[in-house]
């Protein structure tokens, strides 16, 4: 009884295979023939000479297009083409058919085979795109470990701030990069940002952004960082934008709009 029934499973599962394989060769050939030539060679004689035009039949009116001597062959092969193909899907749909009524006599629905398949393939395109974007990400090291959040642009950055920010350019159609290297005198660091304007391609800013304002050590070093800029004549307004919040104020999403129209951003 056990032997019996792998055996049906056995029968089912290959059914079930035949059945998705033609209906993509059918997919695949309709998807051909509709970029195919139409029409056919029909061939006339005037004297001693023969001739031949591509006839088409376009809304129950019959077209006729002189083919010339050079033509010829290569209209022959893509018509004979053409025709081979059109057997040929007829042939498969009639299989279909017959896959089908086999498939209805063990109760399945051909549709859930479809309809799986495309589950399927929804969802190795949806890995595909996760790996792809954990592979942006590991191309940003060597911030690695310290990266946490994924912005709408597929990279991570370190903080919800700047998680808002980079979401923000984005969906604004800012062009930006984030965590960019420059050098400082001898000292090369990284930047927050770097943002583009939109409406001059000539004017880019630095954009540095102080989010922990009540934490002294933190605004130590971000301080240093600042005299760095300055000591290597950069300028707020001019090629660097800062912003600043702590734990109680937060981000002001409406400041940061201001500062993209005043710096002429957006």
């Amino acid at each position: 009884m056990a032997e019996l029934l792998q055996e049906r499973e056995d029968c089912l599962a290959r059914l079930r295979q035949e059945y998705l394989f033609t209906f993509l060769k059918i997919q695949q050939l309709t998807k051909i023939l509709a970029n195919a030539i139409r029409g056919t060679l029909v061939k006339k004689k005037v004297g001693k000479y023969c001739y031949y035009d591509l006839q088409v039949w376009e809304k129950g009116k019959r077209k006729r297009t002189y083919v010339r001597k050079k033509q010829l062959e290569e209209l022959r092969r893509q018509v004979e083409l053409r025709q081979h193909q059109e057997r040929q899907l007829r042939g498969l749909k009639d299989y279909l058919e017959e896959l089908r009524k086999c498939l209805r006599h063990f109760r399945v629905k051909v549709e859930t085979i479809v309809e799986n398949y495309r589950d399927e393939g929804r969802e190795r395109m949806r890995q595909v795109r996760e790996k792809k974007l954990d592979q942006m990400a590991a191309r940003q090291m060597p911030y690695g470990s310290n990266l946490k959040y994924r912005t709408l642009r597929g990279e991570l950055v370190r903080s919800k701030s700047e998680l808002t920010l980079a979401n923000l350019f984005f969906t604004m159609g800012i062009p930006y990069e984030y965590g960019p290297m420059l050098r400082l005198g001898e000292v090369e660091v990284e930047a927050d940002f770097k943002v583009g304007s939109k409406l001059d391609a000539r004017l880019w800013y630095y954009w540095e952004h102080c989010g922990r304002m009540d934490d002294k050590e933190y605004v130590d070093r971000f301080g240093k960082k600042m005299a760095l800029y300055r000591i290597n004549g950069y300028r707020e307004g001019k090629n660097l934008i800062t912003t600043y919040e702590d734990a109680e104020s937060g981000l002001d999403t409406q400041e940061i709009l201001n500062i993209l129209k005043v710096n002429r951003i957006l």
